[in-house]
């Protein structure tokens, strides 16, 4: 299992079998070093994030709404985050029996109901 941060909230969780990449940002915008490599589960926090994916990742299921989610062995689990005018969510992956929790682009607190959607977790991405 490899862990690997990317700037801003980008990060890809990689096994022998599946790589997944978590908010990737439009290098050109963030002035970072993007990820270059094919990703075959793609799961964005801010749906609106969808303009930024830069490559036709047709290969790649993309996860942009809360649900539950199997996608060959790795489940992807979104949880509404509403706040004011922006809507995004809250995942948790599990892969290799290891849940990730995936806080995304969040800039307030959680609620209780919110946190306990996170119970469970090994790892915890924030902002």
């Amino acid at each position: 299992m490899n862990i690997t941060w990317y700037g801003q909230s980008c990060f890809r969780i990689q096994n022998n079998q599946q790589n997944v990449l978590i908010d990737p940002y439009s290098p050109r915008q963030a002035g970072l070093r993007g990820p270059n490599f094919n990703s075959t589960i793609t799961i964005l926090t801010n749906p609106e994030d969808k303009k930024a994916l830069e490559k036709d990742s047709k290969e790649s299921f993309l996860v942009t709404s809360p649900g539950e989610y199997e996608i060959s062995g790795t489940f992807v689990y979104g949880t509404p985050f509403i706040r004011k005018d922006k809507e995004l969510t809250i995942y948790q992956v599990e892969m290799d029996n290891i849940r990730f929790g995936v806080l995304g682009e969040i800039n307030s607190s959680l609620t209780s109901k919110e946190l306990e959607s996170l119970d469970g977790i090994d790892v915890l991405f924030i902002p």
